[in-house]
């Protein structure tokens, strides 16, 4: 199955909001009978990422992915 949409979130230590949107990410593209792939851009955080963000069992997210940047580009 083909994903309806790519996303792309820079994240720079707010993990918590982070999962917080995913999940209204997953309920509007419920809601409109879509799905689509996550790519999460840790932009140097200086907190470590909470992995339950990336286990959850999303409906209409297919995976996220966690990409890590060494240091802070803005």
């Amino acid at each position: 199955m083909q994903d309806d949409a790519v996303i792309v979130i820079p994240v720079f230590n707010d993990w918590e909001c982070l999962a917080l949107l995913l999940n209204d990410i997953d309920t509007t593209f419920g809601q409109h009978g879509l799905t689509c792939r996550i790519t999460v851009v840790d932009d140097g955080s200086t907190t470590k990422a909470v992995a339950c963000f990336r286990t959850r069992p999303y409906k209409n997210i297919s995976c996220v992915q966690l990409v890590h940047l060494r240091r802070n580009v803005g």
